[in-house]
């Protein structure tokens, strides 16, 4: 470790080839990470070592994987591809998945968000950014088209007309109810009114069924 490279204090690193200068802040312990660099102790020690801008680091290995990746090699081994279509061989593929479904398990277990391994949010299953990205990935709503939709239906259900409370599974809880045929969707509903509609899988008719067969048990 150089005398300069002080824990706690802040240390600028410069990239070689562009000159870029980013300065970060060295944990405080000796040994420790955090966001902004890296610890690297020396092979076969663990007592002396240096730190490395993630910064950096992370962008050598993005042009070390793009120029593998160019030549129709391995982006993490090197190796020759076999099949093009893909951007890893069939053994890293497979220790790539096995890392991901071992660090899912950790974080579920730790109660935490298994893609990214933070808190996850109260009545959800994942964190903020995950469930963001899957409502877009499925209904195509960013996060101001979700909370725009609220607005504009007051806060309440678009079939009981109660007003929102909670979020995730609660049952008065915002969930989009789309068309299951088209895809299209529809409005905001409750948590309760939205599973109402998908057990009677969005049938008229099935719904007229069920308003006479309680008008016969009302009288």
């Amino acid at each position: 470790m150089r005398q300069f490279q002080v824990p706690g204090k802040l240390f600028t690193f410069k990239r070689r080839k562009t000159g870029q200068e980013i300065t970060v802040l060295l944990p405080l312990n000796h040994g420790e990470s955090n966001d902004d660099v890296f610890w690297f102790p020396p092979r076969g020690t663990n007592k002396i070592g240096c730190w490395k801008s993630r910064v950096i680091h992370n962008a050598r290995c993005a042009d070390r994987r793009e120029k593998r990746i160019r030549k129709g090699l391995c982006r993490d081994c090197g190796k020759v591809l076999e099949n093009t279509d893909s951007k890893r061989c069939r053994i890293c593929l497979d220790k790539n998945q096995e890392g991901i479904e071992k660090r899912q398990k950790q974080n579920i277990s730790k109660n935490l968000c298994p893609n990214h391994g933070i808190p996850v949010l109260s009545g959800y299953k994942t964190c903020e950014r995950c469930s963001n990205n899957g409502r877009k990935k499925r209904y195509g709503l960013s996060v101001e088209d979700f909370e725009n939709k609220r607005l504009e239906q007051n806060n309440r259900c678009g079939v009981c007309d109660v007003e929102f409370v909670g979020i995730g599974h609660a049952p008065l809880a915002p969930r989009i109810d789309h068309c299951h045929v088209s895809g299209k969707i529809r409005k905001l509903l409750c948590s309760n009114c939205n599973t109402g509609l998908g057990h009677f899988r969005d049938s008229i008719i099935l719904l007229q069924k069920a308003i006479e067969y309680l008008k016969d048990f009302s009288k």
